[in-house]
């Protein structure tokens, strides 16, 4: 039987838009408390466990947290939109079995945010 699990996380970090217009306040060097959530659904394994949340927390601490994300492999921008699809990516790569990643939400404000859905 598929099961769903559901992660909120945070992570700050620092970046900056430099293609932005000249004096657009994004173009300076700044940072946010990223607020982020994430799905996975699938046959959870004999124990019980669809995937460990340690396992999904080390993503975000190991990869992103108290990062300059001008300077993060893999992330051609840091946009909101990009951020999102590279931690989709990232959280896609814990998947074994027939686990899949079916929403993951990024928000930059309380009031901005990207998502991706299955």
């Amino acid at each position: 039987m598929k099961v769903t699990i559901r992660k909120k996380f945070s992570f700050d970090c620092a970046h900056h838009l430099p293609f932005l217009p000249a004096g657009h306040k994004c173009t300076r060097v700044h940072g946010h408390t990223y607020k982020g959530f994430v799905e996975f659904q699938g046959t959870p394994d004999e124990n019980g466990i669809l995937i460990e949340y340690g396992r999904i927390s080390a993503i975000i601490d190991g990869i992103v947290d108290h990062r300059d994300l001008n300077t993060l492999e893999g992330l051609p921008t840091s946009t909101t939109e990009n951020i999102v699809v590279y931690l989709k990516k990232k959280f896609d790569e814990l998947c074994e079995r027939d686990i899949e990643v079916t929403w993951v939400r990024v928000k930059e404000s309380k009031t901005t945010y990207a998502e991706i859905k299955k």
